[in-house]
């Protein structure tokens, strides 16, 4: 008896072994810089965050990698406060208000970095 038990046990533990993982399940496993494939594919990953592929800005510009899209937001919002800061000063402000706004686009760079960093 004691034998068919344990070979039972045994069989079950080693068939429990060859059950597959649901897909979502993987998914976990997504996070900033984890490469990918399909430029532009999205998908849910750590904590039902949304990821792209896509290039990220700040880690690996060259190789496509799930990238968090509040990153790619971030970075874009960037792209257009340094816009607006160079026409700021183009046009002659005072400058408190270029100080003011050259503190706030380092305030961005420093949350976008974080945002954007590998493995967030």
């Amino acid at each position: 008896m004691r034998k068919a038990l344990a070979t039972v046990t045994i069989g079950l533990f080693l068939a429990s072994g060859l059950v597959t993982t649901p897909a979502h399940a993987g998914n976990n496993k997504i996070v900033n810089g984890v490469s990918c494939s399909k430029l532009n594919a999205t998908v849910k990953g750590k904590g039902n965050a949304k990821y792209k592929c896509a290039k990220n800005p700040y880690y690996k510009k060259t190789k496509t990698t799930w990238t968090w899209v509040e990153c790619l937001g971030a970075y874009k919002s960037l792209k257009e406060f340094k816009a607006e800061h160079k026409a700021l000063v183009a046009s002659g402000a005072s400058a408190d208000d270029i100080l003011s706004s050259q503190d706030f686009i380092d305030g961005w760079v420093d949350a976008t970095k974080d945002a954007c960093q590998r493995g967030a």
